[in-house]
């Protein structure tokens, strides 16, 4: 009976990748922007709203949509329109009537993480913060997830959600049963956790090369010349 051989090096590289792929879906959830930010892989895009100019009384189109490469993304109300007050600081991206929720709906299809400063207002103007519920839904490839938090502060208002794998599809901000959904200095990006080291790259391609080479030369070892 003849035995099969086993490529030592492939063995290796199957089973992390074996690993890799029994991973649950996992989102980590974040109240400080600071830690938010230190957690994303360099090149996430942070948006302040700044270049945001409504018509006369501050309406926008909905959707809104925003692109800094290489992520991209729309904001829409659920009805209606959106609005933007030209004076508050900071400036904030709000819907044009009450009880309406608020969408960010990611299209650049690369998105792991997402935050902003999400807080709920007055009509104005100016619009003036409420101590009032903010409701979430994340949804993500494969599921989703809904938080509730009651911010005391513009400055406390901070959500922020970061995936292990699965792409990010949207986040909602629901109807608040009153007033309007407001947000503030929104940033898209990825996981630090999940951008492989380039020595991850070089050890896969070491072990791959390793183990093919070993083989080439057992089975030369193993060949039978004949003499004519």
């Amino acid at each position: 009976m003849k035995r099969r051989r086993i490529i030592p090096g492939l063995v290796a590289v199957l089973a992390l990748a074996a690993c890799g792929s029994v991973a649950q879906a996992q989102i980590t959830t974040f109240t400080s922007e600071a830690a938010f930010l230190a957690a994303l892989a360099p090149g996430y895009y942070t948006n302040s709203f700044t270049g945001l100019n409504g018509g006369s009384d501050g309406s926008l189109s909905s959707p809104q949509m925003f692109a800094s490469a290489p992520f991209t993304y729309d904001v829409a109300a659920a009805s209606g329109s959106l609005y933007t007050f030209q004076s508050t600081s900071p400036k904030q991206l709000t819907t044009n009537n009450a009880n309406t929720a608020m969408t960010i709906t990611m299209t650049s299809g690369n998105v792991t993480a997402v935050g902003a400063y999400f807080y709920i207002t007055t009509s104005g103007p100016p619009p003036v913060f409420q101590t009032q519920l903010v409701s979430l839904t994340l949804n993500y490839v494969g599921g989703s997830q809904g938080n509730s938090f009651t911010p005391t502060s513009i400055g406390t208002s901070f959500f922020g959600y970061i995936s292990n794998g699965p792409k990010i599809n949207s986040l909602t901000m629901n109807a608040p049963g009153s007033n309007f959904n407001s947000m503030s200095t929104l940033t898209v990006g990825i996981n630090a956790a999940t951008v492989p080291e380039p020595s991850t790259f070089i050890l896969g391609g070491v072990l791959v090369g390793g183990g093919l080479v070993g083989w080439r030369v057992r089975k030369a070892k193993t060949r039978k010349t004949t003499v004519a």
